[in-house]
């Protein structure tokens, strides 16, 4: 459902909703014939639980019931076992049902354990830097890099990514990363923050910066015809914005951090060609 919701137009280009319906049906069916395996285990279970445990009240009743005649047990002795086994049935009852809720959490549980147990593949040395305030540079020295952590070989080597790279990016600099598909762009670029994303999101920022941001990545005049202006809702994922407006919004939120580096791979994939010459001229 996530998926189909996020990609509806998606969907839609490629006339393909009849075969998510039927993706989507098959999913509900699949699932709906689980539960009601499992509603039937439930249903017999529980009718068994009460006739087993009435069952063993009235063979104490009656059992009891004749030594007490007879002499041989107490009326005392009688209601004390009923009890006993009462509680004990009981117990038995919340034992099953404790059985089959533990049964539908094993497989989240599984899940859980690998992520927990998990160990990220980059890792800190021991004598690495801990406090520091960036000053912008980023230096290449001699860098070489190459993807699935393959063996250090002479075929390795010929599938390097990158190989002997040395960049220097001093502050205020503005590096270019040219060539075709697949020459390693990305790739270089993120080896500087380490395969890591941010976690945080946009800083408290006054409206005077926010426009300014916004204005630097060519995107005021689009917000400001908005009927709510800035405080337009875009839906999810930007649904309600084209992908140069998408892509101008996500400049201008980098851009109202004030980063001391900032890296940007083919930023302008998806802007127009009269928009592109305006962010060389900023």
């Amino acid at each position: 459902m996530q998926e189909n919701l996020a990609g509806v137009r998606i969907v839609k280009a490629f006339v393909r909703a009849q075969h998510e319906i039927a993706r989507f049906r098959h999913a509900n069916d699949s699932l709906m014939n689980l539960n009601i395996e499992a509603v039937r285990v439930v249903a017999v279970t529980m009718p068994l639980n009460m006739l087993i445990l009435n069952a063993g009240i009235v063979a104490a009743l009656w059992i009891g019931g004749v030594q007490v005649t007879v002499g041989g047990m107490q009326v005392g002795q009688v209601v004390a076992f009923i009890n006993y086994l009462m509680q004990a049935l009981m117990s038995l009852v919340m034992v099953s049902m404790l059985t089959m809720r533990l049964a539908r959490a094993e497989a989240s549980a599984v899940r859980i354990a690998e992520v927990l147990e998990s160990e990220p593949e980059v890792q800190n040395q021991a004598a690495a830097v801990t406090t520091f305030a960036p000053r912008g540079r980023v230096v290449f020295d001699n860098v070489s890099f190459r993807y699935n952590d393959q063996p250090l070989s002479e075929q390795a080597r010929n599938n390097e990514v990158l190989k002997n790279v040395n960049v220097v990016a001093e502050p205020g600099q503005t590096i270019a990363l040219l060539g075709a598909t697949g020459a390693g762009k990305s790739s270089f670029v993120q080896l500087i923050p380490r395969f890591y994303d941010v976690s945080d999101g946009r800083p408290e920022a006054n409206d005077d910066e926010v426009v300014a941001a916004a204005e630097l990545a060519q995107a005021h005049n689009f917000i400001s015809g908005f009927p709510e202006g800035y405080d337009s809702i875009v839906g999810q994922r930007g649904v309600n914005l084209s992908g140069g407006q998408k892509q101008r919004i996500a400049i201008a939120r980098a851009i109202l951090t004030q980063p001391e580096v900032l890296i940007l791979d083919d930023s302008t994939s998806a802007v127009d060609v009269e928009t592109k010459p305006r962010f060389r001229m900023r």
